[in-house]
């Protein structure tokens, strides 16, 4: 389809093809790793005057990618084709696919997009087509321009983006297929081997490889300083620890001690700090505010101030170029250059990920384990000066927090904000200092820390995770209308079914999912790609997996026969050995078939790959309403931040809290928030060296008490018969009230 005249030209030979692609930029969806090959392999041939072999080609190139999983570069080397570039016959190519985040297909991807179209190809690959069926394929084929072309109008300002960045840099046809990462390294190895002298091959002489199992250690950074024992013995264990390299390279960082602030636990990992949140409601009285603080830039700070980058640059060199970037940022928003701003804002974010990647030229793990650890250690500082300060924080996570903070208590915010911003660091030569903003709330509906809805006193609205009400390129429709029926009632108190009833817009109300080795309805095999959404006639077809499809390896302890056997049954007898089993025309799937194959969530399913022309009147309103009240009910538990205080303090006792509801069942929460302080209690039980779970307590006449040795319950009821005192031994527990936590049980 050209898109200057919106005509769609189809060949059907290969007459008129080289003149036509001659001086074009070609778009497509992961052309760079298919289309583009046979393409190129095609006009090769042409050239050389062997039009019959173009189709035995085109056979062998797709067999090597689809069918052997063969690189397109190895492909590239087989078939003698060159790299894009002016010997090229077209201008250039843009790969949309390198664009995208997840690499998903382009079918999903343009039906994230709310695409008419999902079908996918309705003809297997090795069939000699009939008339009929090569119309089929052509069709099949307009309606993948058309979702090309939804995606590409979709990405299309980060293409002028990085157009934009390559007439910056005098790079042209170099940055505009290339994801994030690729293209922060190809920016940032240009601009430091032009200043150095140096070349490519330079530096990536200079990269330690390891084989797996090296150990390597970390280094306390000067700014990073602690009151609390808790936080200073962390300190200690990550000097002390030895981190190791894994076989493919990256780095493995074990279990932490835990850290508990405010009682809110804080995991720590590779990918960052986080608070370890359940569901429920934050919302702020008349005497609060609740507040996200968050780092500027945290992660490039960091390795300014840290000077963490590969060892086989000079890291004065390197970081100075890096800290001028950011500068060139700041003076590009403020000036309002929305395209530059963000060209180079995706520079610089992209660099901690490439001192992690074993494929990249800045590949250093030390540096990688420096920026992680120095990261949540430096917003670890943060959570304690607040803490101290009877400053409440309600979550964190990678680059910042969120506290509910006491109207007196703004000016202390402000100040510790400071310390921990300008004031940590003194900056030298103009570099790059640590800086915090605020975003202010209303109130946080939360699920977990990663999946949030925060309505902003500025009338904003932020979704987070599973909690958007707008899904995109990156993401899969799931019942969309649900959180803007929660949005509206928030915010303007419109009852969720006027929201769900009122609207029109179909894709609200669709889900969309991948099924791994493809479904059937109806007695159809439909693909992979399903979209659907829920009818009130009750359907009687199930979307189930395909039983016989795609093979996938077989790990695990049991014999292959009894995998095979335990998930699957068989039409034409029982397979016996793992030879049959490969012999198969149709080789089985070995993936668990559960709940009789039905796809999750699929009960009640309309499926509609093709979206219809009008709305549907069979929708089932009453199900889109019943899953918003279950959503709002699982968000809006109040949040009783000083429970986990409470529960941090009944553990360091060595209680062992529960709720009072407690269904019998042995309950280790590690968020307590959402639970009302009144309403904890203390289980009994045996001795455990785990201070999470039971301990060595027994509840007499309402007193708790230490045992020194166990006994059976039938012992205790006899107690209470012989001398009138009831003694609770393996059940919840009261905590006793005006209860002294300063002295050990008797």
């Amino acid at each position: 389809k050209d898109m200057a005249t919106n005509k769609i030209t189809t060949f059907e030979s290969p007459k008129g093809l080289k003149s036509y692609v001659s001086n074009r930029v070609l778009v497509g969806y992961n052309n760079r790793g298919f289309d583009d090959l046979i393409l190129q392999k095609t006009l090769d041939l042409i050239e050389q005057g062997d039009p019959k072999s173009i189709l035995k080609s085109a056979n062998e190139i797709t067999k090597k990618i689809i069918v052997d999983k063969t690189p397109a570069f190895n492909v590239r080397q087989d078939q003698t084709l060159k790299y894009h570039g002016d010997e090229t016959r077209w201008r250039n190519t843009i790969d949309l696919m390198k664009l995208t985040t997840g690499f998903c297909s382009l079918k999903i991807a343009a039906a994230r997009l709310n695409s008419a179209k999902l079908k996918e190809l309705p003809i297997k690959p090795d069939t000699i087509l009939t008339d009929v069926q090569k119309q089929e394929i052509k069709a099949y084929c307009y309606d993948d321009i058309a979702a090309t072309e939804i995606v590409y109008n979709y990405l299309k300002e980060d293409i002028l983006m990085r157009v934009t960045l390559e007439d910056q840099y005098n790079m042209r046809k170099q940055l505009v297929s290339r994801g994030g990462a690729s293209l922060a390294e190809y920016v940032l190895l240009d601009l430091y081997c032009n200043e150095q002298g140096i070349s490519k091959s330079t530096i990536k002489k200079g990269i330690t490889h390891y084989e797996g199992g090296e150990k390597v250690k970390y280094n306390v950074p000067s700014w990073v300083n602690f009151e609390t024992k808790q936080l200073q013995d962390l300190v200690t264990w990550f000097t002390k620890t030895e981190f190791e390299i894994s076989k493919t390279g990256y780095l493995q960082l074990p279990k932490t001690p835990e850290i508990n602030i405010d009682g809110l636990r804080m995991d720590i990992g590779v990918g960052g700090l986080h608070s370890v949140q359940t569901n429920c409601k934050v919302e702020p009285t008349e005497n609060q505010q609740l507040i996200d603080v968050d780092f500027n830039s945290f992660y490039p700070c960091l390795m300014i101030q840290g000077g963490f980058i590969s060892k086989h640059f000079d890291a004065n060199a390197f970081l100075t170029l890096y800290n001028g970037l950011i500068k060139k940022r700041g003076g590009y928003k403020k000036a309002g250059l929305k395209r530059e701003s963000n060209g180079v804002k995706l520079i610089l974010n992209s660099l901690y990920g490439l001192l992690s990647a074993p494929h990249s030229l800045m590949y250093d793990p030390i540096s990688t384990l420096h920026v992680t650890v120095s990261g949540q250690l430096t917003l670890l500082m943060l959570l304690e000066k607040c803490s101290k300060e009877g400053i409440i924080v309600t979550s964190a996570n990678t680059d910042g927090a969120t506290f509910l903070v006491a109207n007196e208590k703004i000016e202390v915010l402000d100040r510790i904000v400071y310390e921990m911003g300008v004031g940590l660091i003194p900056v030298k030569n103009g570099m790059f200092d640590f800086g915090l903003e605020y975003t202010y709330y209303q109130k946080i509906l939360q699920k977990n820390v990663n999946s949030y809805i925060g309505y902003q006193t500025n009338g904003e609205i932020k979704h987070k995770g599973l909690l958007l009400a707008e899904t995109a390129i990156s993401h899969n429709a799931n019942c969309n209308i649900c959180i803007k029926a929660i949005d509206n009632w928030e915010v303007n108190g419109v009852a969720f079914i006027d929201t769900i009833r009122e609207s029109t817009k179909l894709f609200d109300f669709l889900v969309l999912k991948k099924a791994t080795g493809g479904a059937t309805y109806k007695g159809e095999e439909v693909g992979s790609s399903l979209r659907w959404y829920y009818t009130s006639e009750k359907e009687t077809e199930k979307i189930k997996y395909v039983k016989y499809k795609v093979t996938e390896p077989y790990s695990g302890k049991k014999s292959f026969v009894e995998k095979i056997a335990k998930y699957h049954d068989y039409d034409d007898g029982v397979i016996q050995t793992e030879h049959e089993y490969y012999e198969r025309e149709e080789p089985l799937c070995l993936r668990s078939i559960k709940n009789g194959g039905k796809v999750a969530t699929s009960e009640n399913a309309k499926l509609c790959l093709d979206l219809p022309i009008e709305f549907p009147i069979d929708m089932d309103y009453d199900y889109y309403l019943s899953k918003t009240v279950e959503i709002y009910k699982e968000i809006t538990q109040p949040h009783y931040p000083n429970t986990n205080l409470k529960v941090h303090k009944l553990r360091h006792y060595g209680l062992s809290p529960v709720p009072k509801e407690h269904n019998g069942k042995t309950v280790f929460l590690k968020d307590w928030s959402n639970i009302a302080p009144d309403n904890i209690s203390t289980q009994t039980g045996n001795g455990s060296k785990d201070p999470q779970k039971r301990t060595n307590i027994i509840s007499v006449n309402g007193e708790l008490y230490k045992f020194k040795e166990l006994g059976w319950t039938s012992a205790f009821k006899a107690v209470l018969k012989k001398t009138g005192h009831e003694v609770v031994f393996g059940g919840v527990v009261p905590i006793p009230e005006n209860y002294d936590f300063t002295k050990p049980l008797p």
